[in-house]
């Protein structure tokens, strides 16, 4: 259990402010986004600033925006674990899942 105060959230997205050394492939003004580990924090990503490790964070692909980029990481993590297991059949059973179609009932919220 977290101790208060509490913020909640996981994903984010926003500007790099400022870098610490050793930090590779990232600058001040940068569009990024990200998300928070799961376990492990006392902090959220509904906050002015995060503070994070630059390995859990990207860029910001140019044909998006912030605002969907920010949506974009825990509901991207849960929709590759829940297909995972839907590739693999295909692959055990020797096909492509190339022009497969999936219907997927009540998709809605985040994902």
């Amino acid at each position: 259990m977290r101790s208060l105060p509490i913020v909640s959230g996981y994903d984010f997205s926003g500007h790099v402010e400022r870098i610490g050394t050793d930090v590779l492939g990232f600058r001040p003004g940068d569009a990024v986004y990200g998300m928070l580990p799961l376990q492990g924090t006392s902090w959220g990503a509904f906050q002015e600033y995060v503070v994070t490790n630059y390995s859990i964070i990207a860029h910001v692909p140019s044909k998006i925006t912030a605002r969907e980029a920010a949506g974009l990481p825990l509901v991207g993590l849960t929709t590759i674990q829940a297909m995972a297991p839907v590739l693999r059949h295909f692959q055990k059973q020797g096909q492509s899942s190339k022009g497969k179609k999936i219907l997927i009932q009540a998709g809605g919220g985040g994902v």
